[in-house]
């Protein structure tokens, strides 16, 4: 049986809290979420979370805030780009080799496909100079485990004769959505379903250019390489189609720390939490 990673990413980030002096509990979370960030969250991003649908800030009905997870992926998206909504956002837009500079940055943006219900949200939007949204799709341990469902998610998609990608003039991605609603295609590690329908969002959004980043917490293994050969196959049926790029956690934190200037707590925060001084070989 293959092995998940995601126990050694758990283990490697409560070592991190008891190196820090911090508690973690039996299930894995600090004591609020002001503990799992780097300076905390801003008035303004804590207000766009709190607009989402997530739970990540409160504790609920026995639940702890999602934010206060030592593997949130919510946490690990903020303390990598918060730093740069506070500040100039240009390095991170060339971190991310974006072709025009990064303007401004928003968490949780709720972006509408024309499905109805509850609107997918956007982790992280970055608007650029040219007038363009960038939307990153941010993963930590979500990839690590296999999914389920798929083919359901799918269902709301198709209640019409025309799907809304095909109303999008996106027929390579109406075809392979298609393929995972009749159950025909299923990724054991990749959301591809999320994916397609972050997609639909951003072409609504009727910006001049769209580009979608999956942005992931590189590991090694052979769940990680079945997650990178399903991402790359997914990136090659829509290429034709969508500007869809990934990066690694690792490569983005490597290009940044390698910038003459960036701020040194930072650095080290982003570096010795998540080991992103150095993107993985």
């Amino acid at each position: 049986m293959t092995r998940s990673p995601l126990s050694g990413v758990e283990q490697a980030q409560r070592l991190w809290a008891r190196n820090a002096g911090l508690h973690v509990d039996d299930r894995g979370y600090l004591l609020n979420v002001h503990q799992n960030l780097f300076g905390g969250l801003s008035d303004e991003v804590k207000a766009e979370f709190e607009q989402a649908d997530g739970s990540e800030l409160v504790d609920w009905d026995g639940r702890p805030a999602k934010m206060r997870a030592v593997i949130s992926s919510s946490a690990l998206a903020v303390n990598v780009f918060q730093h740069w909504k506070l500040n100039d956002p240009a390095p991170i837009g060339r971190a991310l080799g974006l072709p025009s500079a990064a303007t401004d940055i928003t968490f949780e943006q709720r972006m509408h496909t024309g499905a109805g219900g509850t609107p997918p949200n956007l982790d992280v939007v970055i608007k650029t100079s040219d007038g363009g949204i960038v939307g990153v799709e941010c993963k930590f341990t979500e990839w690590m485990t296999r999914k389920t469902g798929q083919a359901a998610s799918m269902a709301p998609y198709f209640r019409g004769p025309e799907t809304l990608w095909a109303r999008a003039n996106l027929p390579e991605c109406e075809r392979l959505a298609r393929e995972m609603n009749d159950g025909k295609k299923a990724y054991q590690y990749l959301d591809g379903p999320q994916l397609l329908k972050h997609i639909l969002g951003l072409h609504k959004s009727g910006a001049p250019s769209l580009v979608l980043f999956y942005v992931w917490y590189e590991v090694h293994g052979e769940v990680a390489d079945q997650h990178r050969s399903e991402l790359a196959a997914f990136s090659e049926r829509i290429r034709s189609e969508v500007t869809f790029r990934s990066l690694s956690y690792q490569q983005i934190g490597g290009a940044l720390c390698a910038m003459k200037g960036l701020d040194s707590l930072y650095r080290d925060y982003i570096a010795s939490r998540y080991g992103l001084d150095e993107p993985a070989n």
